[in-house]
């Protein structure tokens, strides 16, 4: 967990120094429907990435129209828009 934290901040700079838009806050619901569905779609990949400052992280890739390198951008959204079961799964990931 520990090191999960250092990530974060490297992932962070990583996207933005390849041109990766600026992480995309979107809705609790939102983002439990596409960690559970990260598994089960063929156009879209999502991977938890952890948790800082009261905010949970999950990368996501889609694949491209044209071309082969996959699209990919941050999604978060505040600790407190989850409910405590699915924090708690987030958490054991």
């Amino acid at each position: 967990m520990k090191m999960m934290k250092r990530m974060i901040p490297v992932l962070l700079l990583s996207f933005v120094l390849t041109g990766c838009d600026k992480p995309k806050h979107v809705s609790g619901s939102e983002f439990k429907r596409e960690f559970e569905l990260r598994n089960q779609q063929t156009v879209f990949w999502a991977e938890y990435l952890g948790e800082r400052d009261g905010k949970v992280f999950l990368r996501r890739k889609r694949t491209p129209m044209v071309g082969k390198k996959w699209k990919e951008d941050i999604w978060f959204t505040e600790t407190e828009n989850l409910d405590a079961d699915f924090l708690n799964e987030l958490k054991q990931e």
